[in-house]
């Protein structure tokens, strides 16, 4: 992760989502008159609403990549954990569907926690940017 905006921000791995991106750099001055705890509410509830007001949809749909490639870890691991112990009780369905329920939605909530930091990063760095670029 990069902290100092005088370094060349976007270099890096193309699906880490808390660097920014090359179009993040050239719009520094649209993300840097973003208020950071508007654009942190609006992305925890209302996701679609900040894809719309950031204009950023590239890093939410790595956050998603991220998501589902998690979710199905977990349902695959906890789906042989269940074949190899099925004399613990996991006979019946109504179990495993609760157990996978709590834990796909723990998954879900720390996705949406790690949106929105990016988000309210994305925002602060431009400023960041914009403020070094005024001296």
């Amino acid at each position: 992760m990069t902290f100092y905006s005088k370094e060349r921000q976007y270099e890096g791995s193309n699906w880490n989502p808390f660097i920014p991106t090359r179009r993040d750099i050239k719009r520094t001055n649209k993300l840097a008159g973003k208020n950071p705890i508007i654009v942190g509410a609006l992305v925890f509830l209302f996701p679609v609403g900040a894809i719309v007001y950031l204009n950023r949809i590239e890093n939410f749909l790595k956050f998603l990549a991220y998501f589902i490639i998690i979710s199905l870890t977990i349902v695959i691991m906890f789906g042989v954990y269940v074949v190899i112990n099925k004399d613990k009780g996991y006979e019946e369905i109504s179990k495993v569907a609760q157990v996978y329920d709590s834990m796909i939605n723990i998954v879900y909530l720390l996705s949406r926690i790690a949106v929105t930091v990016e988000s309210i990063r994305a925002v602060t760095l431009a400023s960041k940017r914009q403020s070094e670029r005024n001296f």
